[in-house]
């Protein structure tokens, strides 16, 4: 994700302006902050984004691993979503475990989830930040 300068705080904000006699005052913004709100524009531009859809669905046995990333996530800043929801009753004890690994700073990471109900409404919706080095 790219960086931006920090605001330039100590500068005023607006530069009052009066057109002709008898016009009301008006307030400009200043060059400093108006190049600032420029470059965080350009910022905004160009984060976040989606990058990847997995979709695995009427699944009833074991998944393997499935990579998300297609190989080719840049280091950064990312968030991985997900949604998983019991779909079929179970005849026999099940669960449904998701585990999400990655790498930091070349130290391997993992988020896992268990759900253990058996239930067809048992859903769950996760968001979790993963930085990768």
């Amino acid at each position: 994700m790219a960086n931006t300068k920090p605001p330039p705080d100590r500068d005023r904000l607006t530069q009052a302006e009066t057109r002709s006699e008898g016009d009301e005052e008006r307030g400009r913004i200043t060059h400093p902050w108006l190049e600032w709100l420029r470059d965080l524009a350009g910022v905004a531009d160009k984060s976040p984004q989606h990058l990847f859809t997995v979709s695995l669905e009427d699944q009833q046995a074991s998944i393997g691993a499935t990579d998300m990333s297609d190989g080719s996530l840049s280091a950064g800043l990312y968030r991985a979503s997900y949604y998983a929801r019991i779909s079929q009753v179970a005849t026999t004890s099940s669960s449904l475990t998701v585990t999400l690994g990655w790498t930091d700073d070349d130290f391997p990471r993992t988020h896992t989830l268990k759900i253990k109900r058996t239930t067809v409404r048992t859903w769950v919706d996760v968001d979790t930040p993963l930085r990768v080095d």
